[in-house]
């Protein structure tokens, strides 16, 4: 969920920076598909949705120069629930499956009263988007955990999901601060020039995309005929 949405802060619509390193990310994924380990492929699928719905999204603001948060509202929904199914298979805790089951169920039902009965479907759901974010950050450093506790010996630099875990870490926890309290900065105007969220949401999505692309080049199979 990044920037594209904010409107009020440019007066032309520049292509964010994130979005090429999200192409970049993506065909390389696609470039070493065969080489890349079955969960690492569930990350290409992830890309692939992001590039797709944030262009379009962009897309939508520059030619009608409208609010892009109902798409936004959609979008962040869907990257919540397909970042629990990946950490679903990478984590090794039952508990933890446990919760991701009640969280796959629950969260789409809160997001939507959240939009019936709370916050427009046309305003950014900052409620529930606040506590998915909080609910990967869980995620996130279990599986740091879960490396620190694993009796097997891994080379980090070798291991993709290290990387991977440590983007989504840096996104998460950046992207909340601005886009947990973004309606109120936007009726209040305290980023006018779009200084908070090219720190909070442009920078660490940028900065995601890049550990992506080192977890998706890191560690690549051999090639096979």
């Amino acid at each position: 969920m990044k920037g594209i949405f904010y409107l009020s802060c440019f007066n032309k619509m520049e292509i964010p920076f994130y979005l090429y390193l999200n192409l970049a990310a993506l065909s390389l994924g696609l470039w070493f598909w065969s080489r890349l380990e079955r969960n690492l492929r569930d990350i290409v699928y992830f890309l692939v949705y992001c590039f797709i719905i944030e262009s379009l999204a962009w897309v939508y603001s520059y030619i009608l120069f409208k609010s892009n948060h109902w798409i936004y509202n959609i979008f962040t929904t869907g990257q919540l629930l397909a970042i629990g199914i990946l950490y679903r298979k990478i984590l090794s805790s039952k508990n933890l499956h446990y919760l991701l089951r009640v969280f796959m169920f629950v969260y789409p039902l809160l997001v939507t009263v959240n939009f019936m009965l709370v916050q427009s479907f046309f305003r950014f759901h900052t409620l529930t988007y606040t506590i998915g974010c909080l609910f990967i950050i869980l995620l996130v450093f279990s599986y740091f955990n879960q490396l620190l506790h694993s009796k097997e010996v891994f080379k980090l630099r070798s291991n993709p999901f290290f990387w991977i875990n440590t983007g989504n870490a840096i996104y998460f926890i950046g992207s909340l601060f601005y886009l947990g309290s973004v309606n109120f900065i936007l009726e209040t105007k305290l980023d006018k020039y779009g200084e908070l969220i090219n720190l909070f949401v442009y920078s660490f999505t940028s900065i995601q995309y890049i550990f992506f692309i080192i977890g998706i080049t890191c560690n690549l199979k051999a090639k096979t005929n």
